[in-house]
């Protein structure tokens, strides 16, 4: 994937959630480029959810309701939930904690309309949400 506006480049020493954040990130920046929208909304959402969750485990904030094999894995409703969190762990003004809550549900509600609704996502929702996410991945991972 190539480096370049929106394309964070990732160093060696992230974790893995940090990694696919990025991944995911750049994805979602390359399929809205070539206009497939649902595929973007996607990667995007999965962007922040993976940001989300490498930010609480770099802080040993572990989901409460572990999976049937204890594994360490945050369920999406519950994940969701500690935006609040995470945003404090980034601290992040006001302004940037509410940004990064509704970047998070609008994300997340065009994911679950491109993969289930009819009329997917919708392109100028996912284009906003994109330059959002830029400011937010950035902030969170330190470099771009």
């Amino acid at each position: 994937m190539p480096s370049g506006p929106g394309c964070p480049t990732v160093p060696a020493h992230v974790n893995w959630q940090e990694a696919r954040s990025v991944e995911n990130f750049k994805a979602g920046c390359f399929a809205l480029r070539q206009g497939h929208i649902n595929a973007a909304a996607s990667r995007l959402y999965y962007a922040i959810y993976l940001l989300s969750w490498s930010i609480l485990e770099s802080n040993a904030v572990r989901p409460s309701d572990l999976q049937a094999d204890e594994k360490h894995r945050w369920l999406h409703g519950t994940l969701a939930a500690q935006s609040g969190k995470v945003a404090g762990y980034l601290k992040f003004s006001r302004q940037d904690a509410e940004d990064f809550h509704r970047a998070y549900k609008a994300l997340e509600s065009q994911r679950v309309q491109a993969d289930y609704g009819e009329g997917g996502a919708q392109r100028p929702i996912v284009a906003r949400e994109r330059d959002r996410l830029e400011k937010i991945v950035e902030r969170a991972f330190g470099y771009r």
